[in-house]
C-alpha cells in the first residue's frame, strides 16, 4: 500500500495522478496521512464486511421474513376492515328499511292520537 501511495506521489509529480490524489498531495504530509488513512478505513470495512457477511445475510432474511410476516398481517386487518365496513353498511340499510316503514305507523298514530284529544277537548 505504501509503494501504491509512492507511486501516486510520483504520479502526481509528474502531472499524470488523478485529481483527488493531487489535492491531497498538494497539502504534504497531512495529505499523504489522510490518504493512507482513508486507503486503511477503506480497507478495515471492505475485510470487515466480508468477514461478517454471513451475519449480514442472517440479519437481511430476518428483516425480509418479519416484513413479509407484517403485511401480511396488515392485509388480513384490513381484509377484517373492509368486510366490517360492508356489514355496517348491509346493517344500515336493514335498519333505515325497517324503521322507516315503522316510524310511517308510529307518526301515523301520534297523528291519529292527537285528533282524538283534540275531538275529546272540544266536547
Amino acid at each position: 500500500m505504501l509503494t501504491g501511495l509512492l507511486l501516486l506521489g510520483i504520479e502526481s509529480q509528474t502531472g499524470t495522478g488523478s485529481p483527488v490524489t493531487d489535492v491531497f498531495l498538494n497539502y504534504g504530509a497531512i495529505g499523504a496521512i489522510l490518504l493512507v488513512f482513508i486507503a486503511a478505513t477503506y480497507m478495515l470495512f471492505n475485510r470487515l464486511t466480508a468477514a461478517h457477511q454471513s451475519q449480514i445475510d442472517r440479519i437481511t432474511a430476518a428483516h425480509e421474513k418479519e416484513l413479509a410476516r407484517v403485511e401480511a398481517a396488515y392485509a388480513k386487518e384490513a381484509a377484517r376492515g373492509d368486510r366490517l365496513e360492508k356489514e355496517l353498511a348491509d346493517l344500515n340499510k336493514v335498519v333505515n328499511t325497517s324503521t322507516a316503514g315503522v316510524l310511517a305507523r308510529a307518526t301515523d298514530a301520534i297523528r291519529e292520537a292527537l285528533g282524538i284529544m283534540h275531538n275529546q277537548r272540544r266536547q
